[in-house]
């Protein structure tokens, strides 16, 4: 709480956004209060910006509304108030990147709006976390999927914003330009011989290696020993490639599992855990077989931020709360599709009920049945011939060659149906009915 004193963050390891909101809250309240009330404040700001990327994806307000209300009683998110960890405010940057890059997609044709946005959205991304400047590389591949016109105008656009809005943040609250120098220490703790013994803190570690290489590392993230960690990092990994591979795949197989230290599994906290650990891998599996369109399919969007986002983590250091926003997303994803899938249900059934139900309509009023020894009305068919009632009551008419006239056009299929189905129901289903 440096900058609740001071006015700013003299510490340039980290990245500044987070610290100085949290600052602000300290420094009105006085004490941890302000704390909490920042956090509840950036879990709104997410549950908004959750809002505003369902409906950007074609959901409609009904749907959105059930979404964000569940997402709003997510394990993780709704016990993170009192905790000090940017994870809400990460969550926030995600949906606010995926809003604007959909608003972006959506607005092809127009030049500088979407592109301003993408590049705002961008800036304070990197603000809280320098490792999402990946981000970047996966709004560029979208576009370049869906062919987008003057693709490196638009890219260059978005970096000069992207930079515009994160320089003159970070000198307002650390004084002076700079980018947080924690790469070169997240890569030895990543890579070094006794890293695989600690995945679960890869940092614990580096006392070992440092000690191993006969280097007092005293304070750890003191800059003086930045030049020592990349060369270390670097000496191992080219030492060692196999080992590099296999760590990489260690380090993302455990950022999937459950993080269940202080919860076990047979507890009620532990189960939610591992409920909540199955957002990925369920949204892969459904994104590839079960998916329901909305008004913007989301699925390039989103495997692209995905992948952005889970390589430099698994490249570096890989704990499971860099990978709780990325549950949020893909939660709320399938919360849209899962309820999407219910009223697309719901609407077809009622569809064929309101079928069925026409013919027994239809036989409220039926034809007067004609008088004994009345002479049957004479008619002309479209060929001249006259036509005469059928003998039987409710019998089609036929003509002097005993031929039966064409059958009167019914009525299309969206005409049948109930005025009350035909109210609500969307242009296509009417459209499916007249077919």
């Amino acid at each position: 709480m440096k900058m609740a004193r001071t006015g700013q963050i003299q510490d340039d390891f980290l990245p500044v956004l987070y610290p100085a909101l949290l600052a602000q809250g300290f420094r009105i309240t006085g004490s941890r209060t302000g704390v909490t009330a920042v956090n509840i404040a950036l879990s709104l700001l997410m549950l908004a910006g959750a809002w505003v990327f369902l409906r950007l994806s074609g959901l409609s307000l009904t749907l959105t509304l059930l979404v964000v209300s569940a997402l709003s009683l997510y394990p993780d998110f709704f016990f993170s108030y009192t905790k000090v960890q940017d994870t809400s405010l990460t969550a926030t940057s995600i949906f606010s990147f995926l809003s604007a890059t959909i608003y972006l997609c959506r607005e092809k044709h127009r030049l500088w709006l979407p592109d301003l946005l993408v590049g705002i959205t961008l800036g304070v991304a990197i603000l809280v976390r320098s490792e999402m400047v990946t981000l970047g590389a996966a709004s560029l591949f979208v576009m370049h999927r869906l062919k987008m016109s003057r693709l490196v105008q638009r890219f260059l656009t978005q970096t000069v914003v992207a930079a515009v809005v994160y320089w003159p943040v970070v000198a307002l609250i650390h004084g002076s330009v700079f980018f947080p120098r924690n790469g070169s220490y997240n890569l030895f703790a990543g890579y070094n011989p006794y890293t695989s013994s600690h995945l679960w803190n890869e940092e614990d570690s580096m006392a070992q290696a440092c000690s191993a290489d006969h280097v007092a590392c005293n304070p750890r993230r003191d800059p003086r020993f930045d030049r020592f960690y990349r060369a270390a990092a670097i000496a191992f990994m080219r030492q060692h490639p196999g080992e590099v591979v296999e760590l990489f795949l260690l380090k993302f197989g455990y950022m999937m599992l459950p993080d269940l230290h202080l919860h076990p599994l047979h507890t009620l906290a532990g189960a939610a855990k591992v409920f909540a650990a199955l957002g990925i891998p369920l949204w892969i599996l459904v994104s590839l077989l079960c998916y329901r369109r909305r008004g913007f399919d989301t699925r390039l969007l989103i495997a692209s931020v995905l992948f952005a986002l889970l390589l430099p983590f698994c490249l570096i250091i890989s704990t499971h709360r860099y990978r709780v926003p990325l549950d949020y997303l893909c939660w709320t994803d399938l919360g849209a599709t899962a309820l999407l899938a219910l009223d697309e249900r719901t609407k077809n059934k009622r569809l064929r009920t309101g079928r069925v139900a026409d013919p027994a309509q239809k036989q409220i009023h039926p034809k007067p049945r004609p008088r004994s020894g009345a002479v049957p009305r004479q008619r002309l068919c479209k060929d001249g011939s006259h036509t005469r009632s059928h003998p039987r009551a409710g019998g089609p008419s036929v003509d002097d060659r005993g031929v039966p006239p064409p059958h009167p056009r019914l009525p299309s299929g969206a005409a049948r149906l109930p005025l009350l189905c035909r109210a609500w129901l969307p242009r296509s289903a009417l459209h499916a009915a007249e077919l």
